[in-house]
């Protein structure tokens, strides 16, 4: 009788918790999670660089970041981008490379930016016949009326169909070159979105918006269209680096230059086809994320393309002003010696030396400011190499007159200001620069001549390297000390030599 009475209770016990189990059970089984990865504002950009302001982002990084994610969510991802893939001033050589690299990227959709026109209409044509059902556009048209690209797509992801838009504001296409938006007409986009928004109530679960209309348009489009549950934004460069939320919209905003990889994980509940929760954060991609090799291809085809032959452009430069003169440091030195020599063991001296480290020494993007006169006729070039103008020289910082070579010394040279330093050092690259902080880096104030005396078994190249820990600057050495060395291979013990140092 007992072991009946217990056996009840242990029946009755399991027969509660099973049915006390079942709403969580059902709760669960009736929410899926889907992850939303999102990128937008390329603007042409292939790889980091080594600038300070930009030493994340790669097209073959963020691969390997997408697949990642996607693996994540065992394949209930979306992917997306809200354009402006390409150069903002149009850069066809260049942006080709983009194109086959996006050829290759992942993405269910692209939203239609400004910067997709910057080469010209015969490019958009180009970018259509390769990426072909993935642009969205809801709208841009062709001048007769015909849609550049489909208007929506529709996408089913484990039981929940997702409506993707794409806008974009006609400001930026007013400001372009005529001939190169000329055939295309950009519409209203509060009209297209009114036009658009009921198909998608029907068709869809969850509708998001591709803008290209810029964070603060972003918000009120939010405010006006309650319908759209999410904006994944571009064209403002806005960094989110978690979304917000406003009249229960959804807005991200990944930075400019494909810095960062933005992945939204949402919670919805399968019955009501609503989002339940929701997290989001972007990824920078840094430069120890190991790149997809088939991108890191197409990025190594790029360099080699630049350096077989494909003609420097200024499109990134912002050369020395015509009325100076472009001249080496060496001239310089022949008047200015010991203040050349100080200014051998600044960082400008060994500008070029970085992007040799980094394999970028035909990229234009990086000689512009890696180099000395780079775009002027007598500035640094490639073919015939200027080998004395590598590096960031005198003329760079000290814009310098053509009277000043003939013997006019009064108001010939320009004194350095923070407005010579901002062509390169300018808020993208360099989004930290302080003038008044920075300048002292490059003093040659810094340096100091010294003596020093010959020791015994002491050669140029071992004094160099000793004191700079490189073997290389024996030259400077020997340059410097011309008078008492007759040949540079033979010094002698007890020998006053004159060495630059740098001042604590």
């Amino acid at each position: 009788m007992r072991l009946l009475k217990f056996g009840i209770i242990i029946f009755v016990t399991l027969f509660l918790n099973f049915f006390e189990a079942v709403p969580i059970s059902e709760d669960k089984s009736q929410n899926i999670e889907i992850g939303i990865i999102y990128t937008s504002n390329t603007n042409g950009i292939l790889e980091n660089c080594g600038c300070p302001g930009n030493p994340i982002g790669g097209l073959d990084k963020r691969y390997s970041v997408i697949k990642n994610l996607k693996a994540q969510t065992n394949n209930l991802s979306l992917i997306l981008d809200a354009g402006d893939i390409f150069s903002s001033i149009g850069f066809i050589e260049k942006d080709r490379f983009v194109l086959s690299a996006y050829k290759i990227l992942p993405y269910d959709f692209i939203g239609i930016g400004d910067q997709e026109f910057s080469n010209g209409i015969d490019f958009f044509e180009e970018i259509k016949k390769n990426l072909k059902d993935k642009l969205i556009s809801t709208n841009i048209e062709y001048k007769d009326g015909r849609p550049v690209s489909k208007k929506y797509a529709i996408k089913n992801i484990g039981g929940v169909k997702f409506g993707i838009i794409s806008v974009a504001n006609e400001d930026p296409f007013a400001i372009m070159p005529p001939e190169k938006v000329e055939h295309i007409k950009v519409l209203d986009y509060t009209q297209a979105l009114k036009n658009i928004i009921p198909i998608l109530k029907e068709k869809s679960d969850i509708i998001i918006l591709l803008s290209h209309l810029g964070y603060i348009r972003d918000v009120d489009i939010a405010e006006k269209f309650p319908e759209i549950d999410i904006i994944i934004g571009a064209h403002s460069q806005t960094l989110l680096m978690e979304p917000e939320v406003v009249n229960k919209c959804i807005i991200s905003h990944p930075g400019g230059n494909g810095e960062y990889v933005g992945y939204l994980k949402l919670k919805i509940n399968l019955k009501d086809k609503e989002i339940v929760s929701y997290s989001g954060r972007l990824i920078p991609l840094l430069k120890d994320i190991k790149g997809d090799p088939k991108i890191r291809s197409i990025l190594n085809a790029y360099q080699r393309f630049v350096a077989l032959g494909f003609k420097d452009t200024c499109l990134y430069s912002n050369p020395i002003p015509d009325k100076y003169i472009v001249v080496s440091s060496s001239t310089c030195m022949d008047c200015h010696e010991e203040v050349g020599y100080k200014w051998m063991f600044t960082r400008h001296a060994n500008a070029f030396k970085t992007i040799i480290e980094d394999g970028r020494v035909n990229d234009p993007e990086c000689l512009s400011c890696h180099t000395t006169g780079y775009c002027r006729p007598d500035g640094f070039t490639r073919k015939p190499y200027k080998k004395e103008l590598l590096n960031v020289g005198c003329v760079e910082c000290h814009f310098v007159k053509p009277e000043h070579l003939n013997g006019d010394y009064e108001n010939t040279v320009e004194p350095v200001s923070s407005e010579i330093c901002i062509r390169c050092h300018n808020k993208e690259r360099d989004p930290y620069f302080d003038f008044e902080k920075y300048v002292l880096k490059v003093n040659h104030r810094e340096s100091q001549l010294v003596d020093y005396i010959v020791k015994p078994g002491d050669y140029l190249y071992r004094i160099s390297k000793n004191i700079y820990g490189e073997f290389g600057k024996w030259k400077l050495i020997y340059r410097l000390n011309k008078n008492v060395i007759k040949n540079p291979d033979l010094i002698f013990p007890g020998q006053k030599l004159k060495i630059v140092v740098k001042v604590d």
